[in-house]
């Protein structure tokens, strides 16, 4: 009978398999079972490789074919140092959608019988899935939790508990020596889009220096610089290879050496290799003003990034703090600046919509009130 729904098991796992794509995975096969850690593989194009280790309730066991271990505890509910860690990482540049976690797995006759998965998401307080139970008569089994899917462009690390064992001395490992034995699953990584950040114009000498990142250059063919005056069209000034295209950070600086005299306009166009176009908000930089002055654009502001506008501006290190309505400082950034003109655009982070108030303080100190909305 045991032959039977083990059979059923192991079908209903392929069965699952085919929705879901495996982002990482464990093989234990031919290992002893009491090394310290073991390392994943990736299974797909955007995913890192993991390690698995015991918690610090555990004791490493020899046992053939299996991550294995002792000292479970024989309670009926779990203890949150008996268990076995491991994780799912995207790549930089990836996002990763997390929809189920996979293990088949050994116990001895006194091993635990009852498991639950938790994450890191919220700090482990919550199970994912439902709690799976072993019938005593089973050493070797295999389960799926399913759970809502985790979408993330950082690391989760999962922890998969094991309690209700028969004795201290009895074990349990992951591994079965056949096979994926430990598998987190989800739909196929995706390659994050173009993501401009840290986009500046600033005055130097007679020129204009344009900077800007790319948080995830991929396939990207080149990044064109583009001028207006108000009012006009904008056209291309400029062009820059891409430095890295391997979905991490790159920065860049181009200097427009004859800007029009008085408002200068620029954006950035990444080109992909696609032919897909990505435009980069607007930066505006006024050569004409005179005096000290600080501006925000547009006002009321939407969306994600905020434009810092500031005229003739002592060099120097600034502190720009955004206040809310109950003058509780809810965002800081440091700015260094080289001095005259300089237009840069700032995260929000979260901010609701309202009345809020920005201050930038250093050499001189100047502020402006600005309102968020929808």
């Amino acid at each position: 009978m045991r032959r039977i729904l083990l059979f059923s098991f192991a079908s209903l796992f392929v069965f699952v398999t085919h929705a879901q794509t495996i982002l990482v995975s464990f093989d234990f096969n031919g290992i002893r079972g009491d090394e310290p850690t073991i390392t994943s593989t990736p299974n797909i194009t955007g995913v890192l490789p993991s390690l698995i280790f015991r918690g610090t309730g555990l004791a490493a066991a020899n046992n053939a074919d299996r991550f294995n271990a002792n000292s479970f505890t024989e309670g009926a509910t779990l203890d949150t140092a008996d268990y076995f860690q491991f994780s799912v990482a995207p790549a930089p540049g990836y996002s990763i959608r997390i929809a189920s976690v996979y293990f088949q797995g050994q116990r001895s006759a006194t091993g635990p019988r009852s498991f639950l998965l938790r994450s890191s998401v919220d700090n482990y307080q919550s199970n994912l899935g439902t709690q799976f139970n072993v019938p005593d008569v089973n050493t070797t089994f295999n389960n799926t939790f399913s759970f809502s899917i985790i979408e993330t462009t950082t690391p989760v690390i999962f922890r998969l508990y094991g309690f209700a064992a028969e004795g201290s001395s009895g074990s349990f490992g992951p591994g079965d020596g056949s096979g994926i034995d430990l598998a987190v699953e989800g739909p196929a990584a995706t390659v994050l889009p173009v993501k401009f950040a840290n986009l500046r114009a600033a005055k130097k000498g007679t020129a204009v220096s344009v900077q800007f990142s790319n948080l995830t250059e991929e396939d990207i063919a080149a990044y064109s610089i583009e001028r207006a005056a108000p009012g006009r069209g904008f056209v291309e000034i400029g062009r820059l290879a891409p430095q890295k295209n391997n979905n991490t950070e790159a920065s860049y600086n181009w200097e427009d050496k004859a800007p029009q005299a008085g408002v200068n306009l620029y954006r950035i166009k990444a080109v992909e290799t696609t032919g897909k176009q990505v435009l980069s908000g607007v930066l505006k930089i006024d050569l004409s003003a005179n005096g000290t002055a600080l501006q925000i654009v547009p006002n009321p502001v939407r969306g994600q990034t905020l434009g810092l506008q500031v005229t003739n501006l002592p060099a120097g290190v600034y502190q720009v703090r955004i206040f809310g309505a109950n003058a509780q400082a809810l965002s800081n950034y440091t700015l260094q600046h080289s001095g005259g003109s300089l237009t840069q655009q700032l995260p929000l982070r979260g901010l609701q919509p309202g009345q809020y108030l920005l201050q930038l303080e250093g050499v001189v100190r100047l502020q402006q009130s600005f309102l968020v909305q929808q």
